[in-house]
């Protein structure tokens, strides 16, 4: 496509080159989005401070269209707060700018991509981007127009991921995913990551000659391979109430403030009530009662400063490196997570492909999807992990047919990102 225009993003501040098929019938992200969505439920995945780009309007109460308008510190509380810590942290000044070269800059460019902050008034006015994606004037067509948002809230009540580590993934609402790369013999024992409550799903790649029973917390594999390499997906609901959070930095943003929150509470309850005691007892012990309550202050300050650092942690997690072209590509976030895919028009059996990333190591997922139906005769695809940096692809098609058997890939796990150039961003 010759009419695609560059668009100057705010949240990366880099220049991203936009295929409008690619982004709208990107085959292999949407499958990569379809097992969230198993067993009925919906994950909410987004931070507030993310940016959207779409081709059609939102309506959704949780995005605001980036046209210029005013938000307020009552209507968007999280949003103003989460903006003026980002422009006082002073991490990204082009982002932010004074009202009037707002104005002017918008009025001689029919638009601004910066933030401005009323500390006075309590308001968050958003950039300006309204403009047209494709010029169709050439062609005789009509201009597409690009709609670009950004997540300004939470929605009540739906599920979000409150923990996520190589293993296994975690929701709010109980449902947990657990993912690994083992190597199994015959009888081998697989100890999950978490308990789950009662059955779940599991999925394992390859899934040929294998019997597998499971318990609530493992499974144990059956097979007469030594030694092999297989990829499993378990699927379920655990108790939330007996997982261990260990790090903060695996949480998402809303559990973090609800628990730092109810902490402070607790804590000023316990201290007001040991006063109320003490003064009741007796008057010669207000030196303590006075001490009491500058130890509230001073739990309170500390509570607030851990809480704002892991906002900090939580909300600084973005796309660093990205890559597509159609059929291949992959995407790189700034905490080392990283899916690639891609698409083998004519796949012989026992293909080797090389990734465009390596992983950290051979613990990473994979899965492939056969693009090709025969109804004459039934043909299977087989995939596994061949190093960090390849994988493997498996047919039941002969030489001769190779031509018509066409695979689609997709790998994700973490790498390395101090290994990884992020001064440029190709698509």
């Amino acid at each position: 496509m010759n009419n695609i225009k560059e668009i100057h993003t705010i949240q990366d501040n880099r220049v991203v080159h936009f295929d409008v098929k690619e982004y709208c019938s990107n085959v292999n992200y949407l499958l990569a989005r379809i097992k969230e969505l198993q067993n009925g439920v919906q994950v909410h995945e987004r931070k507030i401070g993310e940016f959207i780009t779409t081709l059609w309007p939102i309506d959704d109460s949780t995005v605001q269209l980036l046209d210029g308008s005013v938000l307020t510190y009552t209507d968007h509380k999280d949003f103003y707060e989460y903006m003026y810590n980002l422009e006082k942290s002073k991490k990204f000044p082009e982002l932010f700018t004074l009202e009037d070269d707002w104005q002017t800059e918008n009025e001689n460019s029919n638009g601004c991509g910066k933030f401005v902050i009323d500390t006075k008034n309590l308001t968050v006015r958003v950039p300006n981007y309204t403009f047209s994606f494709l010029d169709g004037s050439s062609t005789g067509g009509d201009s597409a127009k690009l709609y670009m948002y950004i997540v300004v809230r939470v929605p009540d009540g739906t599920p979000y991921v409150i923990k996520q580590d190589e293993n296994h993934r975690l929701w709010s609402n109980g449902f947990c995913e657990c993912y690994r790369n083992v190597i199994v013999n015959n009888n081998s024992k697989v100890d999950l990551p978490v308990q789950y409550l009662d059955n779940y799903s599991i999925n394992i790649t390859p899934s040929k000659n294998l019997e597998i029973q499971t318990e609530l917390d493992s499974f144990t594999v059956t097979t007469e391979l030594e030694n092999l390499q297989i990829s499993y997906l378990t699927q379920g609901f655990v108790d939330i109430s007996k997982i261990e959070f260990s790090n903060a930095s695996n949480l998402a943003p809303i559990p973090n403030l609800i628990d730092f929150e109810n902490s402070i509470n607790r804590k000023l309850e316990e201290n007001v009530d040991l006063v109320n005691s003490t003064v009741q007892n007796t008057n010669t012990r207000l030196d303590e009662i006075a001490n009491g309550l500058d130890r509230i202050e001073e739990i309170k300050t500390e509570l607030e400063e851990e809480l704002n650092a892991i906002k900090n942690d939580v909300y600084n997690i973005k796309l660093i490196k990205f890559k597509s072209d159609r059929q291949n590509g992959y995407r790189v976030y700034s905490d080392g997570y990283c899916e690639q895919w891609g698409y083998v028009a004519a796949c012989v059996n026992d293909l080797k492909v090389t990734l465009q990333i390596p992983y950290r190591d051979n613990y990473f997922n994979v899965s492939a999807t056969s693009a090709y139906r025969d109804t004459q005769n039934r043909r299977w695809g087989s995939c596994g992990v061949d190093s960090s940096s390849s994988i493997w692809l498996m047919t039941s098609a002969g030489a001769s047919e190779a031509s018509s058997t066409s695979i689609i890939w997709h790998t994700w796990g973490y790498v390395d990102v101090s290994q990884i150039d992020t001064s440029t961003v190709e698509g």
